[in-house]
């Protein structure tokens, strides 16, 4: 078992994530000339899909965003509740339009199943999404397996389950 407030701190710390304006998670963003942003946060609690338009730096609609979080017990506190609505800067009570929308891939890890080797493998292929434009889960077919949600705003979590060719 280890804990996720270390597990967290380590990763932002070894891979040069900046924490985010509540400094309750690290994000760190990629994006190339041509290609899609690439935006992946790791924190020690759900995904809040506000704070990822609120404060992110491109316009989430048209970036892969993907989020790996740790929890004590494998669950967590997403939030999905999202204003969509973009108002008039002159009137904020008058709506000019509305956002796109967009998702976050979230990946919840259980940490009373994992040890410190199973973190360091998680924090190899978090820096490898950046190549590979997905995470990988290292522990996809077993009981460590990351639970997998999509989130959009103002959605239900819709859970993913991936199929493992045996």
């Amino acid at each position: 078992m280890v804990d996720y407030n270390s597990v967290v701190d380590n990763i932002s710390q070894n891979h040069s994530f900046k924490p985010n304006i509540a400094d309750t998670s690290f994000y760190r963003t990629y994006s190339t000339d041509g290609s899609k942003p690439i935006q992946v946060r790791v924190s020690n609690h759900g995904t809040f899909l506000r704070t990822w338009d609120a404060y992110a730096d491109y316009i989430p609609s048209y970036a892969i965003n993907i989020c790996v979080i740790f929890t004590g017990n494998g669950e967590n506190d997403s939030n999905t509740d999202v204003d969509m609505n973009i108002y008039d800067n002159n009137d904020n009570k008058k709506t000019i339009g509305h956002k796109q929308d967009y998702e976050v891939i979230q990946y919840t890890y259980n940490c009373s199943l994992l040890n410190n080797d199973d973190v360091a493998k998680i924090s190899n292929c978090i820096m490898t999404i950046w190549q590979n434009k997905s995470f990988s889960d290292p522990f996809k077919g077993t009981d460590k397996k990351a639970k997998i949600e999509r989130l959009k705003p103002n959605q239900s979590p819709e859970l993913i389950i991936e199929i493992t060719n045996k």
